[in-house]
């Protein structure tokens, strides 16, 4: 509480974040475009919905969307949310997350099978993960196309035109 004309002090304490450095490679070692999601399991066990508790809109956190299974204390598979995604043009990226546990997945779009790895990151270092994805089957003669694209210039979008261009490259979207 802050009487008028006083003063007042507030003294924040956040953790410092973890930085987590993605590699994505094909069988044959090269470089290439993918998206990268990466998954957080959640220790609440209560009764109210994850939106309850997951993130805090008030202190300006991002919307984390879970699982649609319902929660089970014994079984972490049921408490799972997606902490964040992100995109890597040329096979290589890095992002500032909060520090814990997670699963980190690889894609490139439905040619290819999902990789992922389990990583712990602690604040204030970095975790390298690499990860190979394999091509499942090839699609000569075959072009993939988006004609409903949203991107900072729609209302209902924040993706800036480079991001929605580097996603597209890494989901294998042709066209």
């Amino acid at each position: 509480d802050v009487t008028e004309g006083g003063t007042a002090q507030l003294w924040l304490e956040m953790e410092e974040p973890a930085l987590l450095s993605v590699t994505v490679r094909d069988e044959q070692g090269r470089q290439l475009p993918a998206k990268i999601s990466v998954e957080g399991t959640y220790e609440h066990s209560g009764v109210e919905p994850p939106r309850d508790f997951l993130y805090d809109l008030k202190v300006n956190e991002r919307f984390r969307p879970s699982d649609f299974l319902p929660d089970e204390a014994a079984k972490a598979e049921t408490r799972r949310y997606l902490e964040t995604f992100f995109f890597t043009a040329h096979g290589n990226a890095q992002k500032s997350i909060r520090p814990g546990t997670y699963r980190v997945y690889a894609s490139r779009g439905p040619e290819y099978e999902l990789a992922s790895a389990e990583v712990t990151l602690k604040a204030g270092q970095t975790s390298e993960v690499q990860l190979k994805v394999k091509q499942a089957f090839d699609t000569p003669d075959w072009v993939s196309g988006d004609f409903h694209v949203h991107s900072v210039n729609s209302i209902d979008s924040d993706m800036s035109l480079p991001e929605r261009v580097t996603s597209y490259a890494a989901e294998g979207v042709d066209y």
